[in-house]
This record gives structure tokens, sequence and C-alpha cells, in this order.
């Protein structure tokens, strides 16, 4: 996106930061003579709602996040300009927000926020289980699929204090 004050510069509107003249351009600059080759990440970025407050819906990938990652730019000292596009899966939901915890009898219910299409686990741990990484801790075998509304996952144990997340993909 162009800048307000100088539409020849790429300034996101002017937000990306300068300190000095000029120096806000988003253009990668390589000396006069390099070695080897120079990258340049391309991200989209949409707004996650229009002006009258409505939620913006990614064409590409079905979502309203604020930006993905589509590829890089790479320019090598011969000259060669290449475009590597990132691998064709499906970029990651939002992380799932923990809206309630309930805990009735020995069932305790984890409602958070989803994204249509993504599939939800739900992980868990004890006390003596949270000096381990979060990828380590076992999971509920019953997973769920996103529909964009508040969801929830149940978990059954005897123990007074257990610790939950819940993961996306």
């Amino acid at each position: 996106m162009a800048g307000v004050v100088d539409p020849t510069q790429g300034t996101l509107n002017d937000a990306w930061p300068a300190s000095e003249p000029n120096s806000g351009n988003l253009e990668k600059s390589t000396p006069g003579s390099f070695s080897g080759a120079v990258r340049s990440d391309l991200y989209e970025v949409r707004p996650l709602a229009d002006v009258h407050g409505n939620p913006i819906v990614d064409p590409h990938t079905g979502t309203s996040g604020l930006a993905y990652y589509v590829g890089y730019f790479e320019l090598t000292s011969a000259g060669a300009l290449s475009f590597t596009r990132e691998a064709a899966s499906a970029p990651l939901p939002p992380a799932p927000q923990i809206v309630l915890l309930a805990r009735s009898g020995n069932n305790s219910t984890v409602f958070f926020t989803t994204t249509n299409g993504a599939t939800y686990t739900l992980y868990y741990t004890n006390a003596g289980g949270l000096s381990a990484p979060t990828t380590n801790w076992p999971s509920s075998p019953t997973t769920i699929v996103g529909d964009g509304n508040t969801d929830s996952l149940m978990n059954t144990t005897t123990d007074p204090a257990r610790f939950y997340r819940v993961g996306a993909h």
C-alpha cells in the first residue's frame, strides 16, 4: 500500500515507521555488489472487519485472521529473481480462547471459541505435569470441528487439580 503523503513509497498508508526521510520504504535493498541471495517474505494482511463492523473472511483461507504467510522472493547475486510459495497446507487457525470451565462431579467441561473447519483437541495435565512442555500433555481422544461458535470438550477425572489447554489444527 502506498503512502498517504508520498504515494510512490510503499509505507502501508504511512503506518510503516520511518525514522528518517524515505526510510519507511518496504522495498528490500541490496548493496552494489553482494554474494549469495537476499530473501524477502511476503504476507497478505487484511483487516478483521469492514467499516460497518462486519467480519471480513479471507477468500484464500476461509478465516478472518490478521495475516498469513504467502511465501518469499529471492534475489541472487546473478540477478535471478524467484518466488517460492508457502506449502499448500492450510494456515493454522487462530488460537482458541477458553471462555468457561465448568466442573460437575468428576466431569470438567471446557468451553472455547472456534473457527469454521478447524479441528480442536483438549489437552490436560495435573500439577506435576506443569513442568513438561505443553506439547507433551496427554490429549482427550475426542475432537470436534469448529463452526465459528463457542463449543466445548469434556474430560472426566478424579484429579482435584487439572490444567487444560485447547489445541487447533
